[in-house]
C-alpha cells in the first residue's frame, strides 16, 4: 500500500512538471511572436520615415546645417543612422525655408507714363503757303490773276491740357507763333501788251494763333496724335503799280486778322520725366474773301476802285519742347502680385 501511494505521488509530480513545462513553452512562443510583430512595425515605420526624408531631399536643396542635423557624413552620402525626431524637425524647417525662397513673389511691374495734366512750352519751325489774288471789277479787266508763294521761319509758345484714359489721350492745345512767312509776285497789266508797267502783289504773315483739340494714342512715353481746330492769322496784303514813262506810282496795303480751320498730326516723346519734345505738321486754310484796296485817283477827281478776291493757306512744321505739371511719369502700377 505504501508503495502504491509512493508511485502515485511520483506520477502526479511528474505530470505536474510536464504540464508546467508545456505551459511555460507556450508562453515563450507567444512572447517571441509579439516581439517579432513589434520589430516588423518598427521596421515599417522606419521605412516610411526614410521615404519621407527621400522626398524632402528630392524636393529642395539643403544647407550644410540641415545636412548635419540629418546625420550626413558628406555632401552626397546616405544617413549614417536612423533619423531622430529632432533631425526630422530640422529637415522640415530647411524644406520650408527653401520653398519660401523658391516661390518668392516677383517685383511689381514698372508704372506707365501718365499724360494727364497741364503743360506749357515753346516751339520753332518753318512755314510755307500760297496766296492767290483775282482782281475784280474794272481792275479785273486789265490785270490778270496771280499767285504769291510764301515761306519763312516761325517761333512761339504752347500751352494745353491732356486727359488720359487707358491708351487714349484727349486734350486741348493753344499755340501762338510769331512769323515772317512772306512772298511777292509780279502781275501782268493788260496781258503784258503795254510795256513799262510794273504791278506787284505781296503777302506778309505776322503771327498765327491756333486753338485745337488733340486726340492721340499713348504707348507709355510715346504719344501719337492728331489735332483739329481753328486758326487766326494776321496778314498784310500789298499791291503796288508804277508806269515810269508817265511818272505814275500807286501803292496800297491792308492788314487783316483772318480766321480759318486747322488740321495736323504729330509725335510727342517724354524723354526726361516731366519734359517732352514733339514734332508736328499742320495745315491751315483761311478761305477766300474779297478785299478792297485804296482807289487809284484819275485826274484828281475820280478814284478807280481796286478790289480782289484773295485766298491763302499756310502749312507748318514745328519742333517743340513742353514741361508738364504734376506727377507725370508716375502713373498707377499696371499689375501687381
Amino acid at each position: 500500500m505504501t508503495g502504491f501511494l509512493t508511485r502515485s505521488l511520483a506520477i502526479a509530480c511528474l505530470s505536474s512538471v510536464a504540464i508546467v513545462g508545456a505551459a511555460h513553452a507556450q508562453t515563450s512562443d507567444d512572447a517571441i511572436r509579439r516581439l517579432e510583430a513589434k520589430i516588423d512595425a518598427l521596421a515599417q515605420e522606419n521605412a516610411a520615415l526614410r521615404s519621407r526624408l527621400n522626398k524632402v531631399e528630392a524636393a529642395a536643396p539643403r544647407t550644410a546645417a540641415a545636412k548635419q542635423a540629418r546625420g550626413y557624413v558628406g555632401p552626397v552620402g546616405k544617413p549614417s543612422s536612423d533619423p531622430t525626431p529632432q533631425q526630422v524637425a530640422a529637415a522640415r524647417q530647411a524644406y520650408a525655408a527653401d520653398m519660401a525662397v523658391k516661390y518668392a513673389p516677383p517685383p511689381p511691374m514698372a508704372p506707365s507714363y501718365n499724360w494727364t495734366g497741364f503743360y506749357i512750352g515753346g516751339h520753332v519751325g518753318y512755314g510755307w503757303g500760297e496766296t492767290g489774288a483775282t482782281p475784280t471789277g474794272i481792275v479785273g479787266l486789265i490785270v490778270n490773276p496771280f499767285t504769291v508763294d510764301t515761306d519763312s521761319w516761325l517761333a512761339g509758345a504752347t500751352f494745353g491740357y491732356n486727359y488720359q484714359f487707358g491708351r487714349i489721350v484727349l486734350g486741348y492745345e493753344g499755340e501762338w507763333s510769331w512769323s515772317d512767312i512772306s512772298g511777292s509776285s509780279n502781275a501782268n497789266f493788260l496781258f503784258g501788251l503795254v510795256p513799262g508797267v510794273n504791278l506787284t502783289g505781296t503777302h506778309q504773315n505776322n503771327w498765327i494763333f491756333t486753338s485745337a483739340t488733340r486726340l492721340g494714342v499713348a504707348y507709355d512715353t510715346l504719344l501719337i496724335y492728331g489735332k483739329a481746330g481753328v486758326a487766326w492769322a494776321n496778314n498784310d496784303y500789298s499791291v503796288a503799280a508804277s508806269v515810269p514813262a508817265v511818272g505814275f506810282n500807286y501803292a496800297s496795303t491792308i492788314s487783316e486778322t483772318e480766321i480759318g480751320w486747322l488740321v495736323g498730326a504729330g509725335i510727342e516723346w517724354a524723354f526726361a520725366g516731366n519734359w517732352t519734345m514733339k514734332i508736328e505738321g499742320a495745315y491751315m486754310d483761311f478761305g477766300q474773301k474779297n478785299r478792297s484796296f485804296a482807289g487809284i485817283p484819275i485826274g484828281g477827281v475820280v478814284a478807280l476802285p481796286v478790289n480782289a478776291d484773295i485766298e491763302s493757306n499756310i502749312s507748318t512744321v514745328k519742333f517743340g519742347v513742353n514741361y508738364r505739371f504734376g506727377d507725370f511719369g508716375k502713373g498707377p502700377v499696371v499689375a501687381s502680385y
